[in-house]
This record gives structure tokens, sequence and C-alpha cells, in this order.
């Protein structure tokens, strides 16, 4: 289990430029930009399992975990889809 740890205080305002460049900044970001489109072809599952990838890294950006970003890949799908599912039901 993890200790927790006290968080960097947030910045006012919010900054555009940042915002595109936290995908980037995480050391696997070249195999999310290749499996992310993988995952949009894959007929109504794959875009519910991307759904629920997102919702993992903002469930992480909200406990400020020190990786914010998972790898995406197809070992996690089942769990990513589990995780998309509620998100999609909001969104109808």
């Amino acid at each position: 289990m993890r200790e927790p740890s006290t968080p960097e205080p947030l910045s006012p305002g919010v900054r555009g430029f940042d915002a595109i460049q936290f995908a980037f900044r995480d050391e696997s970001w070249k195999m999310n930009l290749l499996v992310g489109p993988v995952f949009l072809l894959i007929p109504i599952v794959g875009p519910l399992a991307l759904l629920g990838w997102h919702s993992e890294v903002h469930q992480r950006l909200a406990r400020r975990d020190p990786q914010p970003i998972p790898v995406l890949d197809f070992q996690n799908f089942g769990r990513y889809l589990e995780r998309g599912l509620p998100p999609f039901v909001v969104q109808l």
C-alpha cells in the first residue's frame, strides 16, 4: 500500500499549452498513441475500453498519482472495458 504524499499546490488558472504537453510527458506516450487508434477500430467495445482508460487517467490525476498515465495495452482491455461502461451510460 502506498503512503499518502503531500500533493503539490495547484497553480491558479488554466494553461492550455501545459494540457497539450501533458500527454507527452509520460515515457510510454508512443505506445499509447499507437494503441489508442487500434482500440477505436474495434467495433462498440473498443471505444468503451478507451473511455475506461480515460477514466483511469482522470482518477489518477484526482488522486495525484505520481504516474497518472497508465500504459494503454491489450492486457488490461477487460478492465478498461468495465471502467468505460458507467461513463458511457451517463453519456446516454
